[in-house]
């Protein structure tokens, strides 16, 4: 018999990763509930309406900024309870206000399991006594898919970079822009969102000091883009296997950044193969087909520690 699964998420959340909590359904018995976030108000009644008690595990997908006002009825379901989280790498950004603020949260817990995005995040919190595993971001393939099409944007960056958080990519991609017509685009999720992604050669990203990757690199060399990529460093490239010239282009600062876009328009069969070796990779290592089975095992390991 399947060990029970509760997943408590929320509506409107982006990126979609039902694929990946679907995928779970092979190893457990599983319970999908998405609450809009108006709602998360009434987190008590919603953990009763739900009968978390009932089930072996609970697995809360709730931006922590919702999350962290529910202590108490946490506690009453710490036992069973997984918090999934992929903005971690925010308690360890000095400019986040959520600097240190998940490190707080979880020393009320006796018992807290942890699955989040970044390896060295994972790390460091693992040496602060949490109970947490690395689980990457990846793509759904179900939406993302390189397409035999002619790629008309020879550089591109698909997103918003306004964020206060994140200065260093909204100074970073405006200073590419400047120095290498850099296309920076805006587009609906979905079949808009991989058309466009399929119209860039090289996909610029410019995750500056967060200390992970974020969903769109792994979804920009699904698509067939060549990722030019900053070099996070502490072993997370190694964590992901991506390697410099053969899957993947790092760069460490603006200058060498400019190299790499440079060396992409006078090395144009190389770069395409580059593009290749990292479409084939991701598809391998970070669809969620991959990574519900790698979510499966490690929230099995979460059971045998309750």
């Amino acid at each position: 018999m399947k060990p029970s699964l509760l997943i408590i998420s929320h509506l409107h959340r982006s990126p979609i990763i039902d694929s990946l909590f679907e995928g779970l359904s092979a190893t457990f018995s599983t319970t999908i509930e998405k609450i809009p976030h108006r709602l998360i108000d009434d987190f008590n009644l919603i953990m009763m309406e739900f009968n978390a008690k009932n089930y072996d595990l609970v697995l809360l997908d709730i931006p922590h900024k919702y999350l962290r006002r529910h202590l108490k009825t946490l506690l009453q379901y710490q036992k069973n309870i997984v918090i999934y989280e992929e903005d971690l790498c925010q308690n360890y950004m000095p400019d986040s206000p959520w600097y240190s603020e998940f490190t707080e949260f979880y020393r009320n817990f006796d018992d807290v399991k942890v699955i989040s995005t970044g390896s060295s995040v994972v790390k460091r919190l693992q040496k602060e006594g949490v109970f947490a595993h690395f689980l990457p971001k990846g793509f759904d393939s179900n939406i993302i898919s390189s397409q035999n099409v002619l790629r008309d944007i020879d550089l591109g960056f698909i997103g918003s970079f306004s964020s206060d958080v994140y200065v260093d990519r909204y100074n970073t991609l405006r200073y590419i822009d400047r120095h290498s017509n850099l296309q920076c685009l805006r587009t609906s999720p979905g079949k808009e969102y991989n058309d466009t992604l399929n119209r860039i050669s090289a996909f610029f990203s410019a995750d500056i000091n967060i200390g992970e990757y974020m969903a769109k690199n792994f979804e920009a060399m699904a698509a067939g883009c060549l990722l030019i990529a900053y070099r996070q460093g502490n072993g997370e490239e190694e964590a992901l296997g991506f390697k410099d010239g053969e899957n993947i282009l790092l760069y460490s600062d603006r200058q060498q950044a400019l190299e790499k876009i440079n060396w992409t328009r006078d090395n144009q069969e190389q770069a395409k193969n580059i593009a290749l070796a990292g479409t084939q990779y991701v598809n391998t290592h970070f669809s969620f087909d991959v990574l519900s089975k790698t979510m499966s095992t490690i929230l099995l390991r979460c059971l045998d520690n309750i």
